[in-house]
């Protein structure tokens, strides 16, 4: 799943530590992220001055999203038929019926 939170309601946030819950059916997932402030643009630089480089806040790193885990029993979806069982007793019905019906003829035959 991917959240996305728009520039504009960002901008409304407090700067510091922030965390986002998502519920699910199933449990909890929570994101951790920081809001840093927007800088403030500084004015042209003069000719005389020397610009020295400045560096941005390296944003810290968000955990993985844990879920709650909440016990479920999930249902059997597949069919547990053993399906050599019933090919093995329409092949022994077929031999007998075949065997039957060639004793008949036999019989009738004789006679």
């Amino acid at each position: 799943m991917i959240i996305t939170l728009d520039h504009d309601y960002l901008e409304t946030m407090e700067p510091g530590q922030h965390t986002l819950t998502a519920v699910f059916d199933d449990g909890l997932a929570d994101a951790h992220f920081k809001v840093i402030a927007k800088e403030e643009p500084t004015a042209e630089p003069t000719a005389t001055s020397t610009a020295t480089p400045t560096l941005t806040p390296k944003p810290t790193d968000t955990p993985a999203p844990t879920a709650t885990p909440k016990s479920k029993k999930i249902p059997k979806t597949g069919d547990g038929t053993p399906l050599a069982l019933w090919l093995g007793l329409i092949l022994v019905g077929t031999f007998c019926l075949g065997v039957l019906v060639a004793k008949r003829r036999g019989t009738q035959k004789k006679q």
